[in-house]
């Protein structure tokens, strides 16, 4: 039987690689069986075992293979892990974030301010991020730009590439709470 492998956008819990869904419940043979990769939690965690829809997440490939050896492989419907080393190493890296495109299929980069509540710094800020996308629409698209009616704002700037980030970052560096870039999964099978 051929089992349905997608690549995953994520870790999940800390660090466990591989997300296993299965349309059935699992036997207690074959939780007994597994008990060497649950019983250490940091290894893999089970979600309702004993429910109509499972859920397995496991560390490593090792652990992933010791597992569909194991199971009945009718009862899996689909894994979710890294494709490639590379696609590994992109889900460890704080500060990128892997996705089928681009954030509205344009923009790779999103800078995140962060609640913005104090008079007239919020006021000149806004401003300028307000400046800043109407110059060149094309590049840039902004959120929350604009106060609410209760004083403050949580801006977020997607930006379309290199050139514009650091346009970007030398106009407000100071208030920019995090930028995350954006791997797309096209990108990850082509570079490894």
């Amino acid at each position: 039987m051929n089992l349905r492998f997608e690549p995953s956008f994520k870790t999940y819990y800390t660090g466990l690689y591989y997300r296993v869904k299965i349309k059935d419940s699992l036997s207690v043979e074959e939780l007994s069986e597994l008990w060497d990769i649950f019983s250490n939690k940091s290894d893999g965690k089970v979600k309702a075992p004993t429910s109509s829809r499972v859920m397995i997440y496991l560390h490593n490939e090792k652990q992933l293979q010791h597992f569909i050896d194991t199971v009945d492989n009718r009862k899996i419907d689909v894994i979710q892990g890294p494709i490639n080393d590379y696609h590994k190493s992109v889900l460890d890296k704080p500060g990128l974030e892997v996705k089928n495109t681009l954030y509205y299929k344009k923009y790779r980069y999103k800078a995140d301010y962060g609640l913005i509540d104090k008079g007239e710094a919020r006021s000149n800020i806004l401003s300028m991020l307000r400046n800043l996308v109407a110059s060149d629409k094309q590049n840039f698209l902004g959120q929350n730009i604009y106060e609410n009616r209760m004083g403050w704002s949580w801006p977020r700037i997607y930006v379309a590439g290199d050139e514009q980030l650091m346009m970007l970052k030398l106009s407000s560096d100071e208030y920019i709470n995090h930028i995350t870039k954006v791997v797309t999964i096209k990108e990850i099978k082509a570079h490894g």
